[in-house]
Parts: structure tokens; sequence; C-alpha cells
């Protein structure tokens, strides 16, 4: 019995056991499904409504998570309107967002395209999106799908809604959206108003489950656009309809069915592993087609086309979400190829600053763009709330500058934009990790500069550029326009002396190599519209050669040009120094490029003396000899106390071996100088011929010296005594309104009168004004009679 009861006493004490590890078991369980209950996953979007005109930001706020645990974001345009993501549906953006991660910092500066993590808080994830940043996807009239995903699969996957309306205008067109193959109309069509000229989409809608649309506008004119999934659109025959205040147009768009698809993979240029997703790919074909496709999560996408040669390519701004740049020339493939690889470089160094008016208020909505000059790459964004933007781009390129503007398919109306300094200059050149201020200025610009431009028969050049360039007020704007199928252009302009020309640079809208490059204009705006026509003739013969040193070693990279009257033409040497110029009948001058930046002759050679070219229905030669130089000629410019006097051209000039060369250099902000040269016998001096770096005419000018060079350096120091015994005019220009102005330095007190003449070589002055320079000495006089004929002025002392 003892035995028996011992063994039920076992028998007790393994069911307590057992007992208590059940009821620990429900208790871990229980305790988990609590702990699982207070981590749940959520996701709320800020706000879940704007209009397509929202400047603003969307922000996505995603709780719950693990410390440092990273999420996916998908954003689809949902066509069929159902609230879910379904096959059918456009994957247009797609991102990482990782717990405690910003977004990409570039040099300090945060790339505000991408978003990141913006708050501090333990698994929780606050990120902002510019809502207009992204291509023309983005801000559809319609309904978006976010969905925010696990990449390993820890919680299921969460879905919030945006839906953007259409801004309240009075006017808007409405139509439908059809097959031309077999009349049906097409629902979930995206349909584009696209602006003037070239340019970009300014609104768009979906066509609902009947194919039917309306999108309302601003008055304008417009072409009016679709796209769909393996159709095709013509964009050559899109009519152009103007779009009245009060009025509903009616605009049906026909679209083709594909024959034929393109495939391909966009993905990482530093890890072609890795697929880039949400990118729009277009294919357009020479006669106007133009299909359409967007890239899956793996940064596949099939773009449905016909028979024939066909240009892929990302549009416009698709890829900034993550922070990579667009290549500038597009992929030449046939129909039915598959398998293309696009490789995209991601950006290293950045532009970043803000958009503001004259008086200070902020710019949104305006569309930055930057390239460089070689042609290779370009980035994208657009101002936010505050004109604030981040515009990504690559640095460590080789002799390749880069330049930022805002783009003037940007609609801002009655505006024009300031350059930054660096712009003046052909751009500036970026380090890897480097970020770069920009600071923009709008400017009320109610007039225009128009025109055409045409060749020597009459006809019309269509999509070429033209530029034209003011500084006023000490800021400098370079409006730009495209010319449009009549070759006509027009934009808008301020109070001011304007110079207009031709882009005559490479790229898409350059003139053609074969044609001579019209000379520039000047057209002045005092509150009327001005007129700038344009003629281009056909360059038949050309002027080529080679730049050596005097080594016979060829020197690659340095631009050529060559002048004959009002026309001028340049090239860059090739990496064998050879250059050749397209030209017409004619006297040209033909040199090398010294001037500076990306393709100038480099400081240590000494300019080649330029050529004389006749062309007479032949062609011409003109080769170049660069002499490496050896020494140097330094020394420093002061005025008579012993200050420094920066920014003054020193030239020195010699004639060698039969051959003339010219050198200079401008004072730095100490007065020095240092000129590069070679053995011989040098002048030396101070430029006094006028421009932006002239000694000023206040100064006497010192005189210039003779140093001889024979295996060592030289040295010339100048002083430039201030002109106290006389008066002297100084800083001619021309004001808005047409009146010229000038500067009058004398002495305090002193009375001086100002004379004009309309001929230099006159003994005929005509007496302006009797003036008294006053306590300070220095004043402004403006002849308010000034005409566009030429003036010529003088100042004596006295009465």
């Amino acid at each position: 019995m003892r035995a028996f009861a011992c063994e039920c006493l076992r028998l007790t004490a393994k069911k307590q056991n057992l007992m208590k590890t059940k009821i620990q078991a429900q208790f871990l369980a229980l305790a988990c499904l609590a702990g699982s209950a207070r981590a749940a996953v959520t996701f709320n979007l800020t706000p879940a409504t704007v209009s397509n005109t929202y400047t603003g930001v969307i922000t996505l706020q995603i709780t719950g998570l693990t410390n440092g645990e990273t999420v996916v974001v998908k954003k689809y345009l949902d066509l069929d309107g159902n609230g879910e993501a379904d096959t059918g549906d456009l994957l247009v953006q797609q991102f990482d967002l990782t717990d405690g991660l910003p977004g990409m910092v570039i040099g300090g500066i945060t790339n505000l395209n991408v978003p990141g993590d913006t708050d501090t808080i333990p698994g929780q994830i606050t990120a902002e999106l510019f809502f207009r940043n992204g291509d023309f996807m983005q801000n559809i009239v319609g309904q978006y799908n976010y969905v925010v995903r696990s990449p390993s699969g820890r919680f299921s996957a969460i879905t919030n809604l945006l839906t953007v309306t259409n801004a309240s205008y009075a006017q808007a067109f409405t139509g439908s959206v059809v097959s031309n193959n077999s009349s049906t109309t097409l629902p979930g069509s995206v349909v584009l108003l696209m602006g003037p000229g070239k340019g970009k989409p300014l609104a768009g809608a979906l066509t609902d489950h009947s194919g039917n649309y309306t999108l309302a506008a601003p008055t304008g004119t417009y072409k009016v656009m679709a796209l769909q999934l393996n159709y095709v659109v013509n964009t050559a025959t899109l009519p152009t309809i103007a779009l009245g205040s009060g009025a509903t147009n009616t605009a049906n768009v026909s679209l083709t069915a594909a024959t034929a698809s393109i495939s391909g993979t966009y993905v990482d240029a530093g890890n072609t592993n890795l697929g880039l997703p949400g990118i729009m790919v277009t294919a357009q074909a020479n006669g106007g087609l133009m299909g359409f496709g967007c890239s899956d999560g793996k940064g596949n996408f099939t773009i449905g086309v016909q028979s024939g040669q066909w240009s892929i390519g990302p549009n416009d701004a698709s890829f900034v979400i993550n922070g990579y740049l667009r290549l500038q020339e597009d992929t030449n493939v046939a129909a039915g190829t598959a398998g293309v690889i696009f490789a995209l470089p991601k950006a290293n160094a950045l532009f970043y600053g803000i958009v503001l008016d004259s008086v200070g208020n902020p710019m949104p909505g305006l569309e930055m763009e930057d390239y460089d000059n070689n042609n290779q790459y370009e980035g994208e964004s657009f101002t936010g709330t505050n004109g604030e933007f981040a515009v990504g781009a690559l640095g460590g390129l080789s002799n390749d500058p880069w330049q930022i503007q805002v783009s003037s398919d940007s609609n801002a109306t009655n505006y024009i934009f300031s350059q930054p300094g660096f712009e003046e200059n052909g751009g500036t050149n970026l380090s890897a990790g480097q970020s770069v201020l920009a600071v923009f200025t709008a400017l009320l610009a109610t007039n225009t500069i128009s025109g055409s431009l045409t060749d020597g028969s009459g006809n019309p050049f269509a999509n070429i550029g033209v530029w034209a360039n003011a500084t006023i007020n000490g800021v400098n704007y370079s409006p730009y326009a495209d010319t449009d199928s009549q070759g006509h252009y027009s934009f808008n302009a301020a109070n001011g002396s304007w110079t207009v020309g031709v882009n005559t640079g490479g790229g898409s809208d350059s003139l053609p190599a074969n044609y001579l490059s019209p000379q520039n204009q000047t057209v002045v705006i005092a509150n009327n519209n001005g007129t700038a026509n344009f003629t281009a003739v056909p360059a038949t013969q050309t002027v080529s050669g080679k730049l050596t040193d005097n080594s016979g070693t060829p020197i690659g990279g340095v631009q050529v040009w060559a002048n004959a009257g009002n026309y001028h033409q340049q090239a860059d040497t090739d990496g064998s120094g050879h250059y050749s110029l397209s030209v017409a009948n004619g006297t040209w001058t033909v040199g090398v490029n010294t001037g500076g930046g990306s393709d100038s002759l480099p400081a240590n050679y000494l300019s080649p003396q330029n050529q004389t070219v006749v062309i007479a229905n032949n062609n011409g030669t003109a080769n170049f000899t660069a002499v490496p130089t050896t020494q140097s000629i330094s020394g420093s410019l002061t005025n008579g106390s012993g200050n420094p006097l920066s920014g003054i051209m020193i030239w020195a000039s010699a004639t060698i071996n039969g051959a003339n060369y010219f050198q200079y250099a401008d004072s730095d902000s100490q007065g020095r100088y240092s000129i590069n040269v070679v053995n011989g016998s040098w002048t030396v001096g101070v430029e006094t011929g006028g421009g932006s770096d002239s000694l000023p005419v206040n100064y006497l000018s010192p005189q210039s010296q003779t140093v001889v060079i024979f295996n060592n350096n030289g040295t010339a120091n100048f002083t430039a005594l201030l002109a106290t015994n006389g008066p002297a005019l100084a800083s001619p220009e021309i004001l808005p309104n047409g009146q010229f102005q000038f500067l009058l330095n004398g002495a305090a007190g002193q009375n001086y009168t100002i004379e004009m003449s309309t001929n230099l070589g006159s003994t005929n002055w005509t007496s302006l004004y009797v003036t008294n320079s006053a306590a300070s000495g220095t004043f402004h006089v403006t002849d308010a009679n000034a005409t566009g004929n030429a003036r010529f002025y003088r100042v004596k002392v006295g009465p």
C-alpha cells in the first residue's frame, strides 16, 4: 500500500507539473497576444485629400515598428478607382523608409526629394513627401493607393487612399478616349493637358468606367493627349485648342492599339542587381507616335509600340524620389527588343536654395532643373511651400561643370528668374559630397520679347532655343524659350537692356552645326514689347585644323572659334587636337579660346595668334601651336596710398619668332597678379579700355613697363594715382526708362559744366547742365533726352 500510495503521489506530482506547464504556456500566449496588440503597426496619411495644384507635403506616419525596422512604401495610381492596388494599376512610386534613418544627406544638406524618418521616436517613422516632386503621374486627378509593406513579412500590408481633386476653375475640357481600331472607349486612360510648344503636362485626369473625362484648367492654349497601357498616341496630330473663360470645350482623343512591345529594366548604375521601381518610361517614334509604361517593383517595364525604331527614356523626374539622375540622351531600339538595361547614377552632389519674388515672398511649385555642360545627366525637383528646393547632381566629373535654373516649363506667368553668379561663368564644378547654395529672385515681367528664326530662304526653324540676358538692379536674368513649328518664340521681359541670341551651344534645341550662328541683338524694354528676328545662313564650307604644343603633342578639349561679320562659330578640339567649323563664304578670323572656362586653353600655355582665313567656295585651314610657359611675370597693383586694387586686368604682350602673343590676369584681393610667359621682351600694362576689369576712369593710368625674360621670372609693380586735379566721367548705364546715366567724379564743392555732342569730332558741343559737386565730390548725371543714337559727353571745370 505504501508503494502504491507513493506511486499515486508521484502521478499526482506529474499532473501538477503538467498543469503548471499548461498554465504558464497559456499565460505566455496571452502575454504574446497582448504584446502583439500593443505593437500593431498603423499607417496614417495626412492630408488624405488635396487639389491637383497643391504645393505642400504629404505626411506619412507609421507606428508600432521595432527599432530600426525598414518598410517599403508603394504608390499606385488607381486606374479602376476601386480603392485597391490591383494588378492593372500603375506603380508610380516606390521607396524604403527606415526607423531612425533620415533621407539622403549630401554635404550636410538634406536632399528634400528623398524621404526619410524626420522624428526621433523609436519604433515610429514620420516622413514628408513633396506632393509635386516626381513626374506628372503624381498629381493626376483621381485616386492613389499608398501601400506600406514589411520586407520580412512581419506585418500585413496596410493601404491608405490619397484623393486628388480638380482645382476649381470656371472652364474645362471634357470628352472621351477611344480606340481608333474599334471605336470603343478606354476606361482608366490618363488624359493630359500639354502646354504650348514642347511644354510638359500641366494637368491630368483619368477617364471613368465609360471612358469619359472632365478636366478643369486655367484659361490658355493646350493640346489634349491621352495615354493607355498597350496603346500608342500620335502626338504630331494633336490639335491646339484655346480654352476661354467659362468655356467647356469638347476634346476627344483616339489611341491606336500596340502591335509590338519593347521591354527592359532600370537599374542602379553602381549596383546593376538593384532594380529601380516606379519609373515612368516613354517610347517615341519619329512620326510622333508615343507609348508608355511604368517599371515594376524590380525595375522591369514593358511598353506597347508598333513596328519601327523607337527612342526610350525615363519621363521627367520619376527617379528623384530615390535620389537618382536622368540620362539626357535616350536610347534608340527597334520594336520587339527585349532586355534593354538602363543604368541610372545616384546623386552624390546637391544644389539647394530658395526662390523668392522681388519683395521676398516664396514661389512654390516651380520646376527646378540642373544639368552638366557635357549633356550627360540632369536632375529635377519642385520648390516647396516656402520656395525651398534641392536638386541632385553628380560630382567628380572631369572638366564638366554643372548649371541650375528655374525650368522654362514652370507655369509662372509673367515672371522671369535670376541666375546664380556661377551660371554666368558657364556653371560650377562639383565634387562628390559637395552641396552648393543657389538663390533665385523672381521678377514680375509683363512685357515680351518675341520674334522668329528662319534660314536664308525664309524657312522656319522649330524647337531651337532663344535666350536673353540682362542685369537689372544688380541681378542677372536669363529667360529662355524654344521656337514653335513656325519658327516663332516669345518670353517675358522686364524694363532693361537685353542681349538676345540663339542657342548654339549643343543639345537637343541647339541650332544645327551646319548653320552660321546669327549675331546677338540688343533689345531695350521700357514699358514696351520688343522684337528680335534671326536668320541662320547655311554653312556649306569648313575651316579645320589642329591644335598642338610646340612638340607636336595634340591638345584636346579646347574651343576654337571663328568670326566673320555678324557670325560666330565654335567647336572643341578632339583627342587628336583636330577641330572643324562649318562656315560660309567670307573673311574669317579664327582663334583659340583663352578666356577661361571648361574648354579654354590652359593658363600654362601662350595663346596662339589669331589667323585670317578667306573662304570663297573653298575649305580653309588654320593650325595652331600653343607654346608651354616656363616663366612668369608677377607683381602688384596699388593706389597712391599703398592700398591694393583688385579685379583689374594686367596684360603682357610680346612678339616672339614673328608671332604676337598676349597674356593677361586679374589682380586678386591683395592686388597681386601672376602671368605665365616664355623667354622674350614683354610689354606689361594695366587695362584702361573700359569693361568690368578695367582700371576706373578716376585713376591715372600707370605707364607700361618692359620686362625681359631669359630663363628667369620677372616683376612689374604698378601704382595708379587717383585723379584729384580734374573731373572724370565713369559708369555709363542705360536706365530702364531709356534715359542715359553716368557718374561724375570731381572735387567737393566745385562747379562743373556737362556738355554733349552727337559727333565726337564736332566742335559744336551743347551745354546740358551746370552742377555743383557739393560735399561728396561724386554724383550721378542723367540725360533725360538720350535716344538710341550715339551721344558723347565731356565735363569742364566752371563756370
